[in-house]
């Protein structure tokens, strides 16, 4: 060694080299006055020195022997082998008084003359290390990490003059080559620092070299960590000069099992969201009480399959913590748009733990660190994240929907993605080295629970990224192509319309959704349908009272038999088939007119067009009643209101009406009116319409009705048309009888 502890006591092996004469070994069996003796350098050694000391410290010989066998060296000038004599001195070190520095020197004459150059001794304060970092290790990564202990400032102090760190970073320091064992036997160097890593649960070591770097406040001592056969917690003995070994049993260290990725959720995010990561996997150790943070995720984007995916950067990280041992959440470090490379347009991060970093940042107490070392760790993961674009959105359709859910809508728009490489084979263990090219493709997921539990192992469930958001509540998405998706609407809570902001992400992160579009929620329905019955022609326009209708866009044509005019307001007309048909139901799609969020109006189809026949009667809604139409309406063409009694429409047998008589009647009223027509019967109602007053007819036989004229306030010059329906909607006039045709009225004649 070239130091030793300022206590003493220390037993060194001095070796004294260039014992050869005239081809021979001395023979030194009989000396009996060596001496060795420590010179101090310090030159006011004579005035520091206490009583006891002189100029010259002896050194304790305990006893001595020749190398046996001696050793040669090869005389390469010469091209002959050289004998090389050594003598062995085993002796003990003093007690010095405080940190020097002191020349080893020794005599065969009892010190009356010292022969060859001295060698250099630095004298310290054995003293135990007062840190350690890092306080724990992979006991079987290749790429070993390197711990760094901390010294005490206390171990030169004293020294006059101060020793200088040169100095001390040289006498604290191995001779190069020196293997205390050599093929010839034996051999003597300085061995410089060590450590001594205990193996946990055993009571041998490993013993690795060590290098000593000076600083006045804290010096330090950094080896790197041997591989363990075991892992667990164990101690850790430092030496400064290879032979006095010192330790703190207050900072043991950890050999553990090298962290494993098992998988990362979400598997994707935007370039710039910093998305919040749940990594699943094992051996994740969360930092101790008063350490430096530790635990931290590594993304790689280089050490990828295929290799067409690599993106030549170096690695990026950021801060973790462990919510236990298989569970862990951090961030993706954002890429600036200046950063992104144009190859891969999707670049994939390989996503990896550390449990041994280290931040090199002043303070560093933000979780931001731009110098992390050990970040080139070798890292077991089969997870991974890809960086995209935020997707945008061109349009919603349908439109709107029932507020009761579960309608499929289809969402339009750019930089939809859903896939993405996995680097890995099927079935391959991700915490064993990877050695197959062979990759596969796996969609997008993310948790299907927002809240991670360790606990509860249905929180660690994947499902798939796509996500659509109605509002605050989210569904999940299913991609058609590159710019279309699907997904269906959730049940909302409440009644009346409300406009619910939709959209989607790509991997259902609250801050990555794109710009949303509107969707209607609806709660609609009807209560009623004005006229409730009609000519069997059709063409009658039916009012629908309701409530919640919703103006959702034009159809694409005005009518149809199939669900085909689009996502628009329409009315579906179904009658029920009569006795003999074919069909159970006819059906027939009609676009509807809105009116008001109260008020929608429809045009009825002909019955034929439904299945009845205007020679038979429908016996569901009896004599003259050629069949009844069930009346819902809907604002997408998906979702209908459903039937109701008030609702219904019924279509009525063919009537006439081709004059009434008398032509004239008292402002009082009551004047009793014939109407002369066909097609009445006693179940069908009939009413006159006085200019703007109606009145119910009363049936007489099939060809006659008769009407009672209602007050009005004064005559009328040149009179009042007088009107007549079935529905008490649809009015045809008449001219009285006797009145040229073509007078008064467009409408007059045969109705």
């Amino acid at each position: 060694a070239s130091a030793a502890p300022i206590a003493g006591a220390t037993d060194f092996t001095i070796g004294i080299d260039n014992l050869e004469h005239r081809g021979e070994c001395l023979d030194y069996s009989s000396i009996d006055q060596a001496l060795v003796v420590l010179v101090p350098t310090s030159p006011s050694w004579r005035t520091l020195r206490p009583i006891n000391y002189g100029e010259t410290i002896p050194i304790k010989i305990n006893s001595f022997r020749p190398e046996e066998p001696p050793s040669y060296d090869w005389d390469a000038a010469n091209a002959a082998w050289k004998l090389h004599c050594k003598l062995l001195l085993f002796a003990t070190l003093p007690t010095v008084p405080f940190p020097m520095t002191a020349d080893l020197k020794f005599s065969f004459n009892g010190g009356q003359k010292f022969v060859g150059p001295s060698i250099s001794i630095l004298f310290y304060r054995l003293l135990p290390p007062i840190a350690l970092i890092p306080v724990r290790g992979s006991s079987s990564a290749a790429r070993r990490p390197e711990a760094t202990f901390t010294l005490s400032s206390n171990l030169l102090e004293g020294a006059n003059p101060a020793i200088p760190g040169s100095t001390a970073n040289f006498l604290f320091s191995a001779e190069e080559d020196c293997n205390m064992t050599t093929l010839c036997g034996p051999t003597i160097c300085p061995r410089g620092p060590r450590c001594r890593f205990f193996i946990p649960g055993r009571t041998n070591y490993i013993e690795v070299p060590a290098t000593y770097t000076h600083d006045t406040d804290a010096p330090t001592v950094e080896c790197t960590v041997p591989v363990s056969p075991t892992s667990g917690s164990t101690q850790v003995d430092i030496s400064l000069d290879g032979v006095n070994y010192v330790r703190n049993p207050g900072i043991p260290f950890l050999f553990y099992e090298q962290p494993c990725v098992q998988s990362v959720y979400p598997t994707n995010g935007l370039w710039d969201a910093e998305t919040e990561i749940t990594v699943l996997g094992s051996g994740f150790l969360a930092s101790n009480d008063g350490e430096a943070h530790q635990l931290w995720c590594i993304f790689d984007f280089q050490d990828l399959r295929p290799s067409a995916d690599s993106w030549n950067v170096r690695r990026t990280w950021s801060r973790a913590e462990a919510l236990c041992p298989t569970v862990i959440v951090c961030r993706v470090p954002a890429i600036e748009e200046k950063d992104r490379p144009l190859i891969p347009a999707n670049p994939r991060a390989r996503v990896g733990v550390i449990v041994d970093g280290r931040c090199a940042d002043a303070g560093c107490v933000s979780g931001k660190c731009s110098r992390l070392l050990n970040a080139d760790r070798e890292i077991l993961s089969a997870g991974y994240f890809l960086y995209h674009n935020r997707p945008t959105l061109n349009s919603v359709s349908p439109r709107a929907g029932f507020v009761g859910g579960g309608l499929q809508i289809t969402v339009t728009g750019q930089g939809f993605l859903e896939q993405y490489n996995v680097g890995h084979a099927a079935g391959w263990p991700p915490c064993a080295a990877e050695n197959t090219a062979v990759f596969m493709v796996r969609g997008f997921e993310k948790l299907c629970s927002n809240n991670a539990s360790c606990g509860d192992p249905q929180q660690m469930t994947p499902c798939s990224g796509l996500t659509c958001r109605f509002g605050t509540v989210s569904t999940p998405g299913m991609m058609i192509s590159a710019t279309e998706m699907v997904c269906d609407t959730p049940a909302v809570g409440f009644s009346g319309t409300v406009v619910s902001n939709v959209s989607i992400s790509l991997n259902g992160k609250a801050s990555e959704f794109a710009v949303s579009l509107p969707f209607i929620y609806a709660d609609t329905r009807v209560i009623s349908i004005t006229p409730n019955g009609g000519a069997f022609d059709g063409g009658d326009v039916v009012r629908i009272a309701g409530a919640n209708y919703v103006a959702s866009g034009p159809c694409s044509k005005p009518n149809s038999d199939v669900p085909d005019l689009g996502p628009c307001l329409q009315c579906m007309f179904t009658g029920a088939a009569l006795p003999g048909s074919t069909n159970s139901f006819y059906t027939r799609f009609v676009a509807a007119t809105f009116v008001s969020s109260t008020m929608v109006t429809c045009a009825v189809p002909s019955g034929s067009l439904m299945g009845y026949s205007i020679n038979q009667d429908d016996p569901a809604c009896g004599q003259g009643c050629k069949g009844q139409l069930t009346v819902q309406v809907s604002p997408n063409g998906v979702e209908f209101t459903p039937v109701v009694n008030d609702a219904v429409f019924g279509y009525l047998s063919q009537v006439t009406f081709s004059g009434f008589s008398p032509n004239a009647g008292s402002v009082l009223g009551n004047t009793n009116i014939t109407i002369r027509g066909s097609g009445y019967s006693q179940s069908l109602n009939v009413w006159c319409k006085f200019d703007e007053t109606t009145v119910k007819a009363d049936y007489v036989n099939p060809t006659t009705l008769t009407c009672v004229s209602p007050a009005r306030a004064a005559a009328v010059e040149g009179g009042v048309f007088l009107g007549f329906s079935v529905n008490n909607e649809n009015f045809c006039t008449l001219a009285p009888d006797g009145w040229p045709e073509g007078t008064c009225d467009p409408a007059i004649g045969n109705c």
